[in-house]
């Protein structure tokens, strides 16, 4: 039995899956097995992998369904005492998991483990994400609630015991945004720990089938950050002042996005939300203003309805 597995979803997205798989295989520590998912590609994914002469490696093939039914599917067939999730756009640095690993061995009061975020540039520069300029390490709940911060764990940098993550699936409703949604609900059941000198390499841009993130359009976060504060450990947690601050912010930024969009009916929704959530942000009333200034026959978004509320999970 490998001591790590790493999970690795993909869809159409070969040419650049060959570096992330080889950032693996590649990593002095050798105790894993790789489990590369497979969600519906059509593409030669399938034929590059069952090609790879390394029995660590293990590839299942599934109906597409998105990027969090495919993290739960490979997390079915892992068998290590250690999780790592690898977005197939994204690979790791040499001796990744040789500094993650003994981390995670000697410290095991904790159940998570992040680096931070190295952001690569389709001109090939390099810049280390902000976001983890002031990292958090305990209970991190609080800070992921806070009305603008960024949240500092990522996918492909971060793993778990694999006992911690008994009964806490991804959320297969959620098509993005699944791993913030993630990562709060894990937040009160586990205590995270950053690892400063571990770093995983994250693709801003490229060609070949793109990262897509709908959060800032299509509601999800704010779907996300009102079922957390409601129906789940929310309210024990977080301020209500705190939280509802957050949801606001989270109302303005989707209203703001389909406000240069001219989605005359979406921000007008968004913003009069954001103003019943926290009255005291004059944004809220200068954007209202404005959307309502635009022109109805200009909107080619004006059927659009909100999603309805995530269930309870």
């Amino acid at each position: 039995m490998p001591l790590v597995s790493v999970v690795v979803p993909t869809y159409n997205r070969l040419p650049i899956l060959k570096e992330t798989i080889e950032s693996v295989l590649a990593q002095d520590f050798s105790d894993l097995e790789l489990i590369v998912v497979d969600d519906g590609s059509t593409d030669n994914t399938r034929e590059f992998i069952e090609a790879i002469k390394d029995t660590r490696v293990h590839y299942f093939y599934k109906e597409n369904g998105g990027v969090a039914s495919a993290r739960n599917f490979g997390f079915s067939k892992s068998s290590g005492k250690y999780i790592f999730n690898l977005d197939s756009d994204d690979y790791w640095t040499l001796g990744f998991l040789e500094i993650m690993v003994p981390i995670m061995e000697a410290n095991p009061e904790y159940g998570a483990f992040y680096a931070k975020r190295t952001l690569l540039f389709p001109d090939g520069t390099t810049k280390e994400s902000f976001e983890t300029e002031h990292p958090k390490s305990g209970w991190i709940t609080r800070e992921l609630f806070l009305e603008k911060s960024k949240c500092p764990v990522h996918t492909s940098g971060t793993g778990f015991r694999k006992k911690e993550l008994e009964g806490v699936p991804y959320d297969e409703n959620l098509w993005n945004s699944a791993d913030f949604d993630y990562w709060l609900r894990l937040s009160t059941k586990i205590r995270f720990l950053y690892v400063p000198d571990a770093a995983f390499i994250y693709r801003t841009d490229h060609n070949v089938n793109p990262r897509t993130s709908f959060s800032r359009e299509n509601g999800n976060r704010i779907r996300i950050l009102e079922r957390f504060f409601f129906k789940l450990e929310g309210k024990q947690i977080i301020p209500k002042k705190q939280a509802f601050k957050k949801i606001s912010h989270a109302y303005y930024s989707v209203g703001k996005t389909h406000f240069k969009r001219k989605h005359r009916a979406i921000a007008i929704f968004m913003f009069k939300h954001m103003i019943r959530y926290y009255p005291f942000d004059l944004r809220s009333y200068i954007y209202t203003a404005k959307a309502l200034l635009l022109k109805k026959n200009e909107d080619n978004m004006r059927d659009w309805t909100m999603p309805p509320a995530l269930l309870e999970i």
